[in-house]
């Protein structure tokens, strides 16, 4: 009996379940949906199931009624100031039904205890800023709740009563500033206002006597800035500050500018300024600021130019704005020279200083590129100079060629640290160049030389043609592909071999080869490589962990041939993909 009542109930369970999705409607398969039956121990009385089946269909009921139209179990609320130019927020309170419920908004005014309202017209956004037609009352918000089963509607309690905006009350009165002088500029400050924002702001300057009486207002003068014209000299300005908002306006006078003077004459130099200290890399000069004439006060402020040995070509050194500059590698060989400017109220001009001595160095400062002598061809030999430097005397240098990679830059070749360097079979197709290291007691410092020609190989075989006398319309053809061993059946490194022909079948020589395995990470990328007289060139492949070793897979190549020089997709150049098999 136990048994066979647990297997009705699972059957009830079942149909709620059913009854109870909200996105199942008449008709939809639910073929695998599946009671979870745990067995049979005889049938249950016919008054059990019924009254199992009519619980059964009770809760379905229920369920399908709570997946029905929207329905408000908490009210909307509103938050926000009850205050003329303040905006107020509605949320939109706690909602069953179906999803998705979407919500539309509606404000209305009302009388001080929130009845007798009435829709605003135009306001349905969530959010409504008050105007002065709600002062003395208050806001509601109604929400209508929709989905696809029908809609509802919930009304928010009222706010408070909504008070008028506040009208502006001066706190701390307008400030005048600037240099009262004929010429010069003054700027009004609003001071400090108490009321309703937003507060708008506006000007009328008045021209006073010496003692900030007998005012009268400067016609045009309404801006927050005045200009003084030399109907201002002898006088004091003060400046009338306006403020307005919703509530209304009030104003403040500042008080009283100086009394204003007439204009100067600006600053002349009458004695160039001049330097002091050490012409020497890490010392410290300092320009003086000459003599002036010119009205009082006078307030200066420097810069520094570094010129060319022969003091021409000067140009502002950035950065450099105090009467002390410390010389920088950068002024080894060059001169530096001051630049002084004086200012008053009239104006402001600018004198340059004595220029200095030719800037000497401590540590090494390269001054002349290091060079390379010889024929760039495989077995030839290369020499290297160490270029010219300043600084202070003996210097060790230390040589480093590098040779050019598939990435436009260079990489060190080991072993190669001495002033001549003879050319090897993995140069073909490259370039070369010598970095210098020159070290003294006091510092070290690096020069590369500038890159030599590409790198030419041996005559090629007969038949064959060099990869620089190929042009269009003449194109390179990957036709050969040969890989050992022709099957990977381990992750140790193996090797593949392309061959280069040109368009009439010829074998090329000087090619530079690509090759990238794919899945990216399968293998570990390549480094480019010459073909030789013969057109191959060789590659070896060194597989990651990555490497799936099972049978029915490849490795798939991407290979590309170009000529040295050449864009990697225009020019000559040719593609194409190939891939060896995996066990």
């Amino acid at each position: 009996m136990y048994h066979t009542l647990t297997a009705y109930l699972q059957i009830t369970t079942y149909y709620v379940e059913r009854f109870s999705r909200t996105t199942t409607s008449i008709g939809e398969d639910d073929s695998n949906m599946k009671p979870r039956f745990t067995g049979w121990a005889g049938a249950l009385p016919a008054a059990a199931a019924a009254a199992l089946a009519g619980a059964a269909l009770a809760v379905a009921a229920s369920a399908a009624v709570a997946a029905g139209a929207p329905s408000n179990s908490t009210p909307p609320t509103v938050s926000g100031t009850a205050q003329q130019g303040r905006t107020l927020t509605a949320q939109s309170g706690s909602w069953s039904g179906a999803n998705p419920i979407l919500f539309a908004y509606q404000w209305r005014r009302c009388d001080p205890s929130g009845a007798s309202c009435a829709d605003v017209a135009g306001a349905t956004d969530q959010t409504y800023t008050l105007t002065r037609a709600d002062v003395g009352s208050t806001l509601r918000v109604v929400v209508t709740a929709t989905n696809g089963s029908g809609s509802g509607t919930a009304t928010s309690d009222p706010t408070a009563t909504v008070s008028a905006e506040a009208a502006p009350v001066n706190t701390a009165p307008p400030t005048v500033a600037g240099t009262a002088q004929a010429g010069q500029t003054l700027t009004a400050a609003n001071g400090s206002w108490s009321g309703s924002e937003p507060i708008g702001f506006t000007y009328q300057w008045r021209r006073c006597d010496v003692s900030g009486g007998g005012c009268s207002s400067i016609g045009g003068a309404t801006a927050q800035t005045y200009a003084l014209v030399s109907a201002d000299v002898g006088h004091t300005l003060r400046v009338v500050v306006t403020a307005t908002n919703g509530g209304g306006a009030a104003s403040a006078l500042s008080s009283s500018s100086a009394v204003v003077a007439a204009a100067g004459s600006a600053p002349a130099s009458t004695s160039v300024p001049t330097l002091s200290g050490t012409p020497l890399q890490g010392s410290v000069l300092t320009v003086s600021q000459g003599t002036w004439s010119g009205s009082t006060p006078l307030s200066f402020s420097y810069g520094w130019q570094r010129c060319n040995a022969s003091g021409a070509d000067c140009a502002t050194i950035a950065g450099a704005t105090a009467q002390t500059y410390t010389l920088q590698r950068a002024d080894v060989g060059n001169r530096v020279r001051g630049a002084v400017t004086a200012a008053n109220t009239a104006g402001a001009t600018t004198a340059y200083s004595t220029l200095s001595g030719v800037i000497g160095s401590l540590a090494p400062v390269n001054t002349a590129l290091p060079t390379i002598s010889g024929t760039p061809a495989l077995g030839q030999q290369l020499t290297a100079s160490n270029g010219s430097w300043a600084g202070t005397s003996p210097f060790q240098f230390y040589p480093q060629w590098a040779r050019s990679n598939a990435k436009g830059g260079f990489d060190p070749i080991p072993g190669a640290t001495s002033s001549s360097y003879v050319v090897t079979a993995a140069d073909v197709g490259h370039k070369l160049f010598v970095q210098i290291k020159a070290a003294n007691a006091h510092g070290v410092a690096w020069a590369d030389s500038n890159p030599t020609a590409t790198v030419s190989g041996p005559a090629p075989a007969p038949g064959g043609v060099l990869a620089a006398a190929i042009t269009l319309p003449n194109r390179l053809v990957i036709s050969g592909v040969q890989f050992a061993p022709t099957v990977i059946t381990s992750r140790a490194p193996f090797q593949a071999r392309f061959r280069v022909t040109d368009s009439e079948g010829r074998p090329v020589q000087g090619v530079l080869v690509y090759a990238l395995g794919l899945p990216y990470g399968w293998v570990r990328p390549a480094a480019e490589q010459p073909t030789g007289g013969d057109g191959w060139a060789t590659i070896t492949f060194v597989p990651t962990r990555l490497l799936p070793l099972r049978p029915h897979r490849a490795l798939v190549v991407f290979v590309r041939a170009r000529k040295p020089g050449d864009s990697l997709l225009a020019g000559v150049s040719t593609r194409r993909l190939v891939q060896v098999r995996l066990r």
